[in-house]
């Protein structure tokens, strides 16, 4: 836009129009001296100056409105948004160059034009009420309408407008916006249609789920053993119906709560339990970093009324989350027919001493008596002859000593004639006499067993104890103790051998049999509900709990 010549022409005119009014002043005015002249001169000449800086800055104001013009312009032709000025009737006065664009129509053409004439049928009503509420209320409305004769389908726009009265013409105007929210609408439908099928996905999937859980929340319900959900630290997250009938809890006792409650520490003040502390020390964390499940544990639990009563534990890791799964298997069952059989184990063990002791060991005293007679009556006749009948003898005599430590283990305990007490120094007794050993017994007079399958495994485990620290440990110094309360008796057995290694500790941790009858040991201990704890530093202990 040229600004400077349309500024010389303004300068000009005012110019004609001054030195018209000044050829008029002079012609009028009286005759002045040459004093006045000059005076007058001067401060006309102050006066010029004067106007002098007011049309620079007036120039400069006038360069500075046509450059923010300019820039209003810019701004408004170029807009990303559809600018319209319309009157009451929808006539389009003015429009900026997006308008052509929304509208798809030449700007020519545009103003002077109906906005009505642009918008679908379907949305002639809302504009007609927009316009309306627009000049009635003067306040800002906004609707979205849809306009017709697209290729595509029909184009969607928000109309935002403001009703203004123009101070030079003082009429009603309204300055609208048009906004192309087509593919907003599109996305929005897209996004509407997809989150419809994700609905339809989640409550096929969310049924699936449902089923399979119903499913499987059946099995685990209808499961005879006990089945259970830990994390790392032993905490209980699920447990199934088997667990509370077992055990006497409800759910809600249980979930939250530690597996020490099921399987708690036994009260020993001489050694920690390994069953508590199995989920809280090394053995968990061994668990962590292994796949392959852990054999069965055989164990001791708790009911809720605080009866204990023995169990089958297999745990395995899930996956490759720091969680397992605990199943439990009542081993009452089991537990009482093993001991049935331990019962008829030991009544056959008496039978067949009773049978070596009055056959064959009776034979054999016999049969050595009649060579020990024939070695006699050879002596004068035939030396030769009587020196075979007597080596002969003293075979029989070894044979015979044999038979009867046979006999004496198989039939030591005899609780049907013998009190515990009596039993266990009967059988230091015993070993006494074959071994160099110092073996100590620190018992009370009386031990309160009422039940002799209970009373036989122990001093069978005390059997096995001695014969391992003489036979394996080497040990110079046996001590037998018993210390009985109310509630418990604690047997151990502590020598002063060679000890074990880490491995076989380990292994006894682990319930398996590494050797020495450690097995066997702690079969029989579990057959009776009781703890057995081996620890090895200096020598070998062994401690046995019973829970009355």
């Amino acid at each position: 836009m040229k600004i400077k010549p349309t500024l010389q022409n303004i300068a000009n005119s005012l110019r004609d129009q001054a030195e018209a009014i000044i050829t008029a002043r002079v012609s009028d005015s009286p005759k002045y001296n040459v004093d006045h002249l000059k005076t007058l001169i001067y401060e006309l000449e102050i006066h010029q100056v004067e106007l002098e800086i007011q049309n620079e800055e007036l120039r400069k104001s006038q360069l500075a409105l046509a450059d923010a013009r300019d820039r209003y312009m810019e701004l408004y032709e170029f807009s990303p948004l559809a600018y319209l000025i319309l009157d009451e009737k929808g006539q389009i006065c003015k429009a900026n160059l997006k308008a052509e664009e929304i509208l798809s129509t030449p700007r020519s053409f545009i103003v002077g034009s109906s906005l009505v004439q642009y918008i679908d049928s379907s949305s002639q009503d809302d504009f007609y009420f927009h316009r309306q509420c627009v000049f009635s209320s003067f306040e800002k409305q906004e609707t979205e309408l849809c306009l017709h004769g697209y290729e595509n389908g029909k184009k969607i726009v928000r109309i935002e407008s403001n009703a203004i009265i123009s101070h030079t013409e003082k009429c009603k105007h309204s300055h609208t916006v048009l906004v192309d929210i087509t593919k907003e609408r599109a996305s929005e439908k897209a996004l509407k249609t997809m989150n419809i099928e994700l609905e339809q996905q989640v409550k096929r999937r969310t049924a699936d789920i449902t089923k399979n859980r119903d499913f499987l929340s059946t099995i685990l319900n209808t499961a005879t053993d006990a089945i259970i959900t830990i994390d790392e630290y032993g905490v209980i997250e699920t447990t199934n119906l088997a667990t509370e009938l077992m055990f006497g809890f409800s759910n809600k006792e249980l979930v939250s709560g530690n597996i020490s409650m099921l399987i708690p520490e036994a009260n020993s003040s001489n050694h920690d339990n390994y069953i508590a502390s199995y989920f809280k020390t090394d053995k968990a964390s061994k668990l962590k970093n292994t796949e392959k499940a852990v054999s069965p544990l055989e164990l001791t639990a708790t009911r809720k009324n605080g009866l204990r009563f023995p169990i089958s534990l297999s745990i395995n890791r899930m996956n490759e989350t720091p969680c397992f799964t605990c199943i439990i298997r009542d081993a009452s069952d089991r537990i009482n027919l093993e001991k049935t059989v331990l019962r008829s184990i030991e009544d056959e063990r008496h039978r067949i001493s009773r049978d070596l002791h009055d056959s064959i060991g009776q034979n054999i005293v016999g049969l050595s008596m009649k060579a020990r007679s024939i070695s006699n009556q050879l002596k004068k006749d035939d030396d030769q002859k009587c020196l075979i009948f007597s080596e002969f003898s003293e075979n029989l005599d070894i044979i015979s000593k044999h038979i009867r430590l046979i006999v004496s283990d198989l039939a030591l305990f005899d609780l049907d004639n013998y009190e515990i007490v009596e039993l266990v120094h009967l059988m230091v007794n015993t070993y006494k006499s074959f071994c160099d050993s110092e073996i100590l017994v620190n018992i009370p007079e009386r031990i309160n067993i009422a039940d002799t399958t209970v009373a036989t495994q122990l001093l069978r485990i005390i059997q096995e104890c001695l014969n391992n620290a003489l036979k394996h440990a080497k040990a110079k110094k046996i001590t037998i103790s018993i210390i009985q309360n109310n509630n418990q008796i604690v047997m151990s057995v502590v020598d002063d051998g060679k000890g074990l290694n880490p491995s076989s500790i380990s292994a006894c941790h682990l319930f398996a049999d590494s050797g020495y009858g450690f097995g066997n040991m702690r079969y029989r201990a579990h057959v009776i509900g009781a703890d057995l704890e081996i620890l090895s530093d200096e020598g070998t202990g062994i401690y046995c709990t019973i829970f009355k």
